[in-house]
């Protein structure tokens, strides 16, 4: 069995992903993937980028998608 592939690449028609880059004393990437019609915020994660490692946006964003399309997909609903 294949795994599902969480990317960028991957998003569904009709959802829209805003990314939000955080910077204080850790590097934070807040992906939300929000509903084209409705503007209903369907799924919503973050990558936290620990103080030991060199922060990359382009990895933190790849992470936060990743883990918003994992949550899509497995219909968890979200809150704020």
């Amino acid at each position: 069995m294949k795994r599902a592939k969480y990317s960028e690449a991957n998003i569904p028609a009709g959802l829209i992903v805003s990314i939000r880059y955080q910077r204080g004393t850790q590097f934070v990437t807040a992906c939300r993937l929000v509903h084209k019609e409705t503007k209903e915020i369907v799924a919503a994660a973050h990558a936290i980028c620990s103080l030991k490692e060199q922060p990359s946006k382009k990895i933190g964003r790849a992470i936060a998608i990743g883990r918003a399309l994992k949550l899509y997909h497995a219909g968890v609903s979200y809150h704020e």
